[in-house]
């Protein structure tokens, strides 16, 4: 994870992960893994209580982007 956040002003409790990922294939990948791990099952199961949605978007840095 590069950065999380959550927003200050507007809905709440809405937070945002920006991950550094491989490739476009990179978010399958990991979530057919997880389904072995008992813990991160388990909390996805409670996360699915109390989040109303969940959206992925993948993006690119433009030319005056800071470099990391």
């Amino acid at each position: 994870m590069q950065h999380g956040m959550i927003t200050s002003v507007g809905r709440l409790y809405e937070g945002w992960n920006v991950w550094e990922i491989e490739d476009l294939g990179h978010v399958a990948r990991a979530m057919a893994r997880m389904i072995h791990h008992l813990e991160t099952t388990r909390a996805t199961e409670m996360l699915a209580e109390v989040v109303e949605y969940e959206s992925i978007h993948y993006l690119d840095s433009l030319p005056f982007s800071p470099s990391t």
